[in-house]
């Protein structure tokens, strides 16, 4: 058998990262280090380096003598991503709109993959196809680093389609918002752009919450009068 490579804590950051946006970790989880690294079959020393270093992003909290945990879903942060995206996605989309660039046809594409990755309920690729769309919009306009500097922080707001399983229930609609994105474009339509960016970044939070649905909501989410 050949030896296992070496992990590094980048490596763990992002596998770690991963439990956390997809929710296979919930918000408020005790982190147990010799777990992790058991799994990764690496020392506590890059799993330690890894959770600081979330820590540093606010996905894990760290209390000395008491433990690690899985940080609660900020809801300021969140929305501060999507209001972040929001505004900066309209100035992309009216720069792409002006260069009058044709759109190549695997962007159109990208709604089949989506919809094929709904219908399997396979809801980790169908996020990731929703992003890859906008990074593909970005990079035409000549923006790709931006994205990939939203991108960052976007974790956050990803927390909170898994959590409160609203990527299950947002799929026909987000869909059909992609589908409006390249027809406005097309028709060199500004106030369309600025119309389904409002719609599809959704700054007031109604897609990204069912408070009611979760009674022991405290538990999970922090900073709720910014909801």
């Amino acid at each position: 058998m050949a030896p296992r490579p070496r992990l590094n804590r980048d490596y763990l950051f992002s596998q770690i990262l991963d439990k956390i946006k997809y929710c296979e970790w919930e918000p408020g989880m005790r982190i147990d280090e010799s777990a992790v690294a058991e799994e990764f079959g690496v020392s506590k020393t890059p799993v330690r380096e890894a959770l600081f270093m979330l820590a540093k992003d606010h996905f894990v909290d760290i209390y000395p003598q008491s433990g690690t945990f899985v940080a609660k879903i900020d809801i300021k942060r969140v929305k501060d991503v999507i209001y972040l995206r929001n505004s900066v996605e309209k100035s992309v989309m009216l720069e792409l709109l002006a260069k009058d660039i044709e759109i190549p046809e695997r962007i159109d594409n990208s709604q089949l993959l989506m919809e094929y990755a709904a219908r399997e309920k396979n809801w980790v690729d169908y996020a990731n196809i929703d992003y890859n769309f906008h990074r593909d919009l970005y990079k035409l306009a000549g923006h790709e680093d931006l994205w990939d500097m939203i991108q960052n922080y976007m974790p956050h707001y990803t927390r909170t389609r898994f959590f409160c399983e609203t990527v299950h229930d947002e799929a026909d609609s987000t869909i059909e918002d992609h589908r409006e994105y390249l027809a406005a474009l097309r028709a060199h339509s500004a106030s369309r752009i600025r119309k389904i960016i409002d719609i599809h970044c959704d700054v007031n939070l109604s897609r990204a919450y069912k408070q009611q649905a979760f009674p022991n909501y405290y538990n999970f989410f922090s900073n709720f009068e910014y909801l």
